[in-house]
């Protein structure tokens, strides 16, 4: 079952995402902020991760396989941002349907992305984790 890791700070935003993505048959792990998506990302396997805006990566081999949701003006959801190559902007009230196909297609991007353990990190290997990774919130 495809893993997505769900960023979100608002519960019923998230618990919405994670019924629409259950039923589309991901398992879905929510965190309420980008210290907590970090955590979460270090413990475990995810094929896709959805995230605010004003969450700042700099993981930049997740991209590919990210989704930004946010309720700025779709013209102004590129501009200025560290998601350029994301997966997709999505501005909020969110179309369900276009949320669940925009996470499908992120998780189909690339393998599954594994956090390195302290013990060991190879940046060649697919998937890997760069150093340093994170996210944090920029409000």
């Amino acid at each position: 079952m495809p893993r997505v890791l769900i960023i979100e700070d608002d519960s019923a935003t998230h618990m919405l995402m994670s019924v629409v993505l259950r039923r589309a048959g991901f398992e879905c792990v929510v965190a309420d902020d980008g210290a907590r998506g970090l955590e979460e990302l270090t413990r475990g396997e995810y094929d896709a991760v959805v995230i605010l805006r004003h969450t700042k990566c700099t993981a930049p081999h997740l991209l590919p396989r990210i989704v930004v949701c946010s309720a700025a003006s779709a013209a102004t959801l590129r501009d200025g941002d560290d998601f350029s190559l994301a997966s997709a902007f999505l501005q909020k009230p969110l179309d369900i349907e276009t949320f669940r196909d925009a996470v499908i297609t992120a998780a189909a991007q690339r393998r599954p992305f594994k956090a390195p353990t302290a013990s060991a990190h190879s940046e060649s290997a697919p998937g890997a984790a760069a150093a340093g990774s994170s996210f944090t919130n920029s409000l």
